[in-house]
């Protein structure tokens, strides 16, 4: 169909016509660029008007000159006045004031001046008082925005002609932010954190650092915590090293509930909006499931009660008897009271579940939402109906043994179909109305994919909720920082792949031990591997496997039996002997009980041993009559218990740890020692301690290192005496000339000094290779010349072998007159020993000249071995404190205590604090010293003085070499003059007199005299070879043990006085990773616990008097601190419980006795 055209009359009006549209490539839409140009523009051209700051002018000018601005500045085509005046409408809608639309378009007023649009400054003057003036004056009239704007485009001019690289490192947004900081600082009347904080990094120190060093603690701290409230997910956050340190330290000492309170519950738990949340979805998906299943919310057990006819209670009532029947009689309470207690009845579903977990084992118990892990499919509708037409007759009362399977035991339970085993399962048939023969075939057992198969059904998997990203804003902080988890982390991958005490034997589930003796042999091991293989042989006797051979494991195990009498009965044996000795000597309480315990333990194994072999004789006697015998599991739980108890006898539990520490020589490299070899063990000789030693030296000589020592404490002396090849010290040289001579018998050393009277053979004496031929002759010469016998001649021989000043000891200590033949032994012992010194000079070692030659490796590098000088200095003043040193009056030390002015103080003197060195070191400080050159006390004087220089020279600082040499030789010189009297006259170490006990050498013990001579010749002898080669020298306590007794201190301190092998393994890592900070100058935090554990480096003067010269002070033990309050309230520094117990107080000396 077709429009008809139209035809104009004559009375239809002319058109007007239509007024043409835009046609170009702008929109009528209005950009984001262009309304923030449009914005900008009327912030800087127009007269801002007090509280109508949009422009409401119909000027047509200024709106034409904006469209020109808009359009340059978007570099788009140039809109119409009146667009730009309705743009500005519309926008002064949205946003009441300029201030508003500038945030909101984001406008930012960078390099103003450069704008070409900008008016130049009405100024007549340039001067920098005008220009201030100006600014001041036009800043008021700009806009929020713009007055932020020009604030930092100042401030980063300023930053950029102060150090370019600041303007990229303040953000745009510093100035806006701090202001913002510091008025809800003063909002909230808290003190301006933020100037603090900056003037303690921005004002510098004397030598130029700020005030709070930014390279140590607390400052990683700060800004850390910081950081964390700046980023919105923590995984943006990345730790300091100073920081982290810090809290690894702080984690070893403290542990999880330091950090648990440091960093306060974090993101642990969620606010009580989400926990409610949650467990409203918890409580509908567990609605919904239940929907789904086709099951009812009921009780179970109630049910299964009232069948079986027993009254049920109501919540209240469950509620009010299950808190009685744990409450005493006295705080019972009728139910109707049950409410007093605070507790809410329980909804069914969550009687339920309570009431089943109760009866349920520990691994097997869950929470309410995870009810449905057990993957069961809904019921199918014909199975429902079967079971509700079922429960009015209660098949299963027919079924045998019921009560049993009310608490059956639980099988585990699994989300994934579990593989076919042939283990039996047990099921329960309370609430089953399966015949017996289905269920004797569910007993049989079915795997569980043939299970599903049959009954079509599937496990169902729990699904688990998706962690989402953290956000810092949700943490509930206190000190953010790294958590327990990843401070565990970081100790476990630390760098570090004495005597401490431990305790306890340990087994594990495995059989794997713990707390035993290895002291590296492998002995421990096969032990081990032998108890195992007994367990696995006991565990598979008479099974399936092994049915067909329980004859011959039965006489196996008969055979091994009859073996462990003997042993039991000698174990039990010295066990009762142990207990009668330690009976008489009054041994505490726990020691007794220990060993009545141990008595009763191998009794008892005796018991069982006979009891075992005579059942093991009747199920012989059964076997040979062509019977298996019955009580096969009952013997297997008794071999078990029994192979247990036999080998945990043959168990040494260790009662210490043997620690290996390498050091150099310098301390040059911080940790100053690392331990590389720790070992339980009970006691270890002296000859495995040398096995153990040079085992270490070996593996260290090849990966390279230089062995030049080796430190122990107060044990093991053979080790300074005897080296692996030949003696290192002239003491071991006498004791074995002594001991060779012990063994000839007097008529064979007579023969050796007889010239012969056969003229015909040519030999004149039965000789003996140490005794010389001229003493034989003249012997025998003098015994003619003087018409004197043998045994007379004998005595004047041997005075010929000493200075004419020195009288020979005798063989027997405390004999005046000695016998032939102990003087025979004696001329025997002093020969051997001469004989050896020329033998060894031959080889290059001199012992003419030196008490200790140490033996030299392969490398030229002789090997030394000292003790170390702590526990000498103790021993030595114990000899002190005895009063065995020759010539010394310990009364003279009493009127020193007396005195204000030597800080000598009574536990001191008395000794009760035996592991105190501090203590050795005030019985010869320098106030003692000048006391008793004060009172003319010369020997006490001079004897103090030398133990306190030899003591610096090991332990002192600001000394050179030669001064600490000088020390060293005057100690040394202080021991011949009673060893050797005659040294200054014949300085020849091998005239010593072979008789001279080293026992009592100027009072002291042998231990002691040994440890001396041993660490003075070593190191003068190192400081020798290091000048020789040019070397720097080595450290003063190079030679000491405070490495390993600094580890054994760290290990107390973090496990405890007393602690188990396993123990020790776990903290391992953590504890030597402690041990490296405390050695650690360099740490960015102060280690400070509250004792003095850290060491100084002291290789340099202090530039004041030093440690040693210096008196100290100790308030503790000053009789003139006057505290008559000293039981009832104790005084300002005092020391603590804890101190106390681990530092004995000081106390004050006993009134003087006064005398009738």
């Amino acid at each position: 169909m077709s429009r008809r055209p139209h035809e104009p009359s004559g009375d239809t009006p002319h058109p007007s016509p239509k007024k043409p549209y835009w046609i170009g490539p702008r929109s009528s839409t209005w950009r984001n660029d262009e309304s923030a140009a449009l914005v900008e523009y009327p912030a800087l051209h127009h007269a801002i008007l007090e509280g109508n700051d949009w422009p409401t002018t119909h000027d047509k000018n200024f709106w034409t000159e904006c469209a020109k601005f808009v359009a340059n500045k978007t570099e788009r085509s140039e809109r119409s006045h009146s667009a730009c005046r309705s743009q500005a409408n519309r926008l002064r809608k949205a946003h009441s004031t300029l201030h508003q639309a500038e945030e909101h378009f984001g406008i930012r007023y960078a390099d103003i001046g450069q704008k070409e649009n900008n008016p130049p400054v009405p100024t007549a003057s340039n001067s920098p008082a005008a220009s201030l003036a100006y600014i001041q004056s036009q800043f008021p009239k700009l806009t929020p925005t713009q007055q932020w704007d020009c604030l930092e485009n100042l401030y980063r001019q300023k930053l950029e002609t102060t150090r370019p690289s600041l303007s990229s490192f303040v953000p745009p947004n510093f100035i806006k932010l701090s202001v913002a900081a510091m008025d809800r600082l003063n909002t909230n009347k808290r003190e301006n954190t933020l100037y603090h904080l900056a003037k303690a990094l921005g004002t510098a120190r004397e030598d130029g650092s700020p005030r709070m060093p930014v390279d140590r603690m607390p400052f990683p701290l700060i800004e850390y915590n910081a950081k964390f409230f700046c980023v919105d997910h923590p995984d943006l956050l990345r730790c300091s090293s100073e920081y982290t340190t810090y809290m690894e330290t702080m984690y070893a000492l403290f542990g999880n509930k330091w950090a648990n309170m440091h960093c306060g519950p974090m993101w642990r738990g969620g606010t009580e909006e989400q926990e409610e949340e949650d467990g409203e979805t918890q409580k509908a998906e567990k609605k919904n499931l239940l929907e789904l299943a086709g099951c009812k919310q009921v009780d179970l057990l109630a049910e299964a009660m009232k069948e079986l006819g027993v009254e049920v209670l109501t919540g209240e009532d469950q509620l009010s008897a299950s808190v009685d029947n744990h409450l005493p009689a006295e705080a019972r309470m009728e139910s109707g009271d049950s409410l007093a207690l605070g507790v809410e009845p329980l909804p069914v579903e969550d009687q339920l579940s309570a009431s089943v977990g109760d009866h349920l084992p520990a691994e097997a118990r869950m929470e309410s939402g995870d009810s449905l892990a057990l993957g069961v499919e809904p019921i199918p509708v014909e199975d429902q109906l079967s079971a509700e037409a079922s429960t009015s007759s209660m098949p299963w009362l027919d079924q045998e043994n019921w009560e049993q399977d009310l608490h059956p035991p639980c099988p585990a339970l699994t989300s994934t179909p579990a593989k076919s085993t042939s283990t039996p399962r047990t099921y329960s048939f309370l609430f089953s109305s399966a015949s017996r023969a289905d269920r004797s075939e569910l007993q049989a057992g079915l795997p569980a994919e043939e299970l599903q198969m049959i009954h079509n059904i599937r496990p169902v998997e729990q699904q688990r909720k998706a962690r989402g990203r953290l956000k810092t804003m949700d943490a509930k902080v206190n000190v953010a920082g790294l958590s327990a988890r990843t401070l565990r982390g970081k100790i476990a991958k630390a760098p570090f792949d004495a005597d401490a005490s431990i305790q306890g034997l340990r087994e594990s589930m495995k059989h794997e031990w713990s707390g035993d003796t290895d002291l590296g042999d492998g002995n421990l091991q096969q032990a081990q591997e032998k108890y195992k293989e007994k367990q696995a042989f006991v565990r598979n006797l008479g099974t399936v496997e092994r049915k067909s051979q329980l004859s011959s494991d039965l006489t196996s195990l008969h055979a091994m039996l009859e073996e462990h009498k003997d042993f039991l009965e000698a174990g039990l044996k010295n066990s009762q002997a142990l207990y009668n000795k330690k009976q008489r000597e009054n041994a505490s309480e726990e020691t007794m009980f220990t060993l009545g315990w141990e008595i009763d333990g191998y009794r008892s194994l005796k018991r069982v041993n006979q009891e075992l072999l005579s059942s093991m004789e009747e199920m012989q006697l059964t076997l040979t009559r062509g019977q298996f015998p019955v009580g096969i599991e009952k013997l297997r739980q008794q071999l078990q218990w029994y192979v247990k108890g036999v080998f945990t006898k043959k168990r040494e539990a260790a009662s210490h740890l043997l620690i290996f520490m390498i050091s150099d020589d310098q301390r040059s490299v911080k940790p100053y020692a690392i331990p590389v070899r720790v070992l339980p063990c009970r006691v270890v000789k002296d000859a495995k301690m040398r096995a153990l030693k040079d085992d270490l030296k070996i593996t260290m000589e090849n990966i390279g290192m230089t062995v030049v020592g080796f430190v122990t404490d107060g044990e093991w002396n053979s080790l300074r005496t005897m080296g692996g090849s030949r003696p290192v010290s002239i003491i071991q040289l006498m004791m074995d000339a002594k001991a060779e001579a012990r063994s000839l018998t007097a008529a064979t050393i007579r023969r050796y000094l007889t010239l012969r009277d056969n003229a015909d053979n040519p030999l004149l004496v039965v000789g003996h290779e140490a005794v010389p031929l001229e003493d034989v002759v003249w012997l025998a010469n003098f015994m003619t010349e003087h018409n004197i016998d043998f045994e007379r001649a004998i005595h004047i021989l041997r005075r010929k072998h000493y200075p004419v000043m020195h009288d020979p000891l005798p063989w027997t200590p405390g004999r005046e007159r000695e016998s032939t033949s102990d003087c025979l032994k004696s001329i025997m012992a002093t020969y051997i020993f001469r004989k050896r010194i020329v033998d060894l000079q031959t080889t290059g070692v001199d012992f003419s000249k030196n008490l200790y030659v140490p033996e030299v490796s392969d490398g030229d590098e002789p090997h030394l071995d000292r003790e170390d000088h702590g526990h000498v200095l103790k021993r030595l003043t114990a000899c002190v404190r005895s009063g065995n040193v020759p010539g010394i009056d310990m009364r003279r030390w009493v009127e020193a205590l007396q005195s204000p002015n030597t800080m000598l103080t009574y536990t001191a003197l008395t000794g009760k604090r035996k592991q105190s060195v501090s203590d050795c070191e005030r019985m010869f400080s320098a106030g003692v010293i000048r006391f008793f050159k004060e009172k003319g006390y010369k020997k006490e004087a001079r004897f103090a003085e030398i133990v306190l220089n030899w003591h610096k020279a090991t332990d002192g600082r600001g000394l050179n070499q030669k001064s600490r040499r000088e020390y060293n030789m005057a100690m040394l010189k202080f021991l011949l003059e009673d060893w050797m009297p005659y040294f200054n006259r014949e300085p020849d170490y091998a005239k010593l007199d072979v008789n001279r006990p080293i026992k009592g050498i100027q009072g002291l013990t042998r231990e002691v005299v040994v440890a001396i001579v041993c660490n003075i010749e070593s190191q003068e002898k190192r400081r020798e070879m290091i000048t020789d080669r040019g070397l720097p020298p080595e450290h003063p306590r190079a030679g000491t043990s405070d490495d390993v007794e600094a580890y054994i201190s760290t290990l107390h301190g973090m496990l405890g006085p007393i602690f188990d092998h396993k123990t020790y393994r776990e903290n391992q890592r953590k504890i030597c990773h402690e041990f490296g900070k405390r050695l650690d100058g360099d740490l960015p935090y102060w280690y400070n616990t509250g004792v003095n554990e850290r060491f100084q480096s002291f290789d340099q003067p202090s530039g004041r008097p030093e440690r040693l010269d210096r008196l100290r002070e100790s308030r503790f033990a000053d009789p003139g601190v006057d505290n008559p309050c000293r039981v009832q309230m104790p005084r300002r520094g005092a020391r603590t419980v804890r101190a106390q117990f681990h530092n004995l107080q000081e106390e004050l000396p006993p009134p003087p006795q006064l005398q009738a």
